[in-house]
Order: structure tokens, then sequence, then C-alpha cells
């Protein structure tokens, strides 16, 4: 496998190709740390990042990121905070995108570091929210509903305004509700999450 991702990046390398250049350097970086030469893969990707003037597609530059994000977390010296923000992006795009395997390794990574006590109960209860979408996306509402309730109970306990945080929470449990078949639930669901739209009508 390194030898023909070796060979498909010097090949778009030869051709002046960016977007198959960032592909195969993007696969052989994943091999490479897959068998723990991060910094290896961290020093092939890290000058492509800054190279791109072509407008490659969305999915490309999505696809950079979130490489470049597990690469970051790869580092020691990263801050849990960080760590955290950044796991709770890879996770809400890996179960919107339908890649249950990768979003499952990302809560098995995340899971030492939501019980560390340093972390602030923002970033906990915002986890919470995002793994709480990521359960009822895999059709396990009652785990998705104790997520969504933890993430509103940490955030009652510490005072935390957080509308997005309410009105994602009650919105995933009006989902649940839908599809179980309780419109009542569900309209009264709707109706907590609106309690906090004048706060965030953007959303």
């Amino acid at each position: 496998a390194e030898a023909c991702y070796q060979r498909a990046l010097n090949l778009s390398r030869e051709q002046h190709a960016k977007t198959f250049e960032l592909r195969a350097a993007m696969s052989l970086a994943r091999l490479w740390a897959e068998r723990g030469e991060r910094q290896r893969a961290h020093d092939l990707l890290a000058p492509i990042y800054g190279w791109f003037t072509e407008g490659p597609s969305a999915r490309d530059l999505v696809e950079a990121c979130l490489a470049r994000l597990g690469q970051l977390l790869l580092l020691v010296d990263i801050a849990l905070h960080a760590r955290v923000d950044a796991t709770t992006i890879m996770l809400a795009h890996h179960h919107m995108a339908g890649d249950f395997d990768e979003a499952e390794r990302i809560v098995a990574m995340v899971s030492p570091w939501i019980a560390d006590a340093s972390l602030t109960p923002n970033h906990r209860a915002m986890w919470m929210l995002q793994l709480g979408h990521f359960r009822s996306r895999q059709g396990r509402d009652a785990e998705a509903e104790q997520h969504f309730d933890e993430a509103l109970r940490i955030a009652d306990a510490n005072a935390l305004v957080l509308p997005p945080l309410r009105i994602y929470s009650h919105l995933g449990r009006a989902a649940i509700a839908l599809c179980a078949g309780n419109a009542e639930s569900a309209d009264a669901a709707r109706a907590q999450a609106a309690a906090h739209w004048t706060l965030a009508r953007p959303l």
C-alpha cells in the first residue's frame, strides 16, 4: 500500500495535480500515522495545506482539515480543551457523513478526556450534545436522550446560557419523538427549543 500511495503522490506531483496530490499525501500520512510514524506523516502534510490556489473541491478541503486535526490531536502538547473542541467538530462531520466507524473511534478516543476534572463544563456539555446527535443517528435513541439530558444538566448546574446547546438538545429530542410517532412529545420538545430562539434566531 505504501508503495502505491508513494507512486500516486509522485505522479500527481509530476502532473501538477494538487487535488490528487492532497489525496495521495493524506492516504500515505494516514498509513504512516497508524504505524506510529506521526512526525513523518506530519512533515508530509504540513507544507500541503498552504498551497491551494486551484480551488479544490469542498470535500478535499474538509478531508484536508480533518486530516490536519487528526495529526494535531496526536501531539502531546495540545491542550485538553482544544482536543475536545476539535473532536467535537470531527464527530459532527463523521456522523453526518455516515462514517460511523470513524465516529466511534473518535468517541473512544475522547472518553477519557471527558472524565478529566480540568475540562470546562461548556466543553463537556457541547460534547454530550454532539454525542447525543450521533447516537440518535445510529438509532440508539435511549442513549441519545441520556446524552441530551446530560448536556442540559451540565449547562443548568453551571449556569451556562449556551442557546445553541439548549435549542439542539430539545430539537434532538423532538426528532426522536417524531421518529417514534409521538407528535405530542415532539411538539413539547420543539416548544422548549423555541423558548431560546429569540437569543439565537439565526440558527
